[in-house]
């Protein structure tokens, strides 16, 4: 039997190849995440977006970056 204690959600996302779709995106996975501690949010990406989703995930203060690193892939 499961123990739904340990389950944790998970949500997928996925944008097309424009900046300008997937920075809401990453805003929506970092509310998420610090609302919702049993859920880990996975973004789909390419080698052209991954470095821009890094520096948005950059930009949250240190504390507020600790908080939700294990919950965005």
């Amino acid at each position: 039997m499961f123990r739904t204690s340990h389950i944790r959600k998970h949500v997928f996302g996925h944008a097309i190849i424009a900046w300008r779709h997937n920075k809401p995106l990453i805003a929506l996975a970092i509310l998420i995440a610090e609302s919702r501690k049993d859920v880990v949010f996975t973004i789909l990406t390419n080698t052209y977006i991954y470095p821009k989703i890094l520096g948005e995930l950059e930009k949250l203060s240190p504390e507020r970056f600790k908080a939700i690193e294990n919950q965005i892939k």
